[in-house]
């Protein structure tokens, strides 16, 4: 699996170039994905991730906020 994109400002979104898969793996088959980092202020980042498979175009599949807690 490789994932490349640029960093802008506090943010980098993440392009899966390549994906590879299980021969006998019986899930939908993973088309693309995309992955996002922001850094929204001193203690948060947010990290979010689109997905699309063979029925379903690229939508949110997971989104989380990570919170600093140490050191303060």
């Amino acid at each position: 699996m490789i994932e490349q994109g640029p960093l802008r400002g506090k943010s980098i979104k993440l392009v899966l170039q390549d994906i590879g898969r299980i021969s006998f793996s019986r899930d939908l088959p993973v088309h693309g994905t995309i992955r996002e980092f922001r850094l929204l202020d001193s203690e948060t980042l947010e990290q979010r991730f689109m997905m699309e498979t063979l029925t379903h175009r690229m939508q949110m599949h997971t989104s989380i906020r990570y919170k600093k807690i140490y050191p303060k």
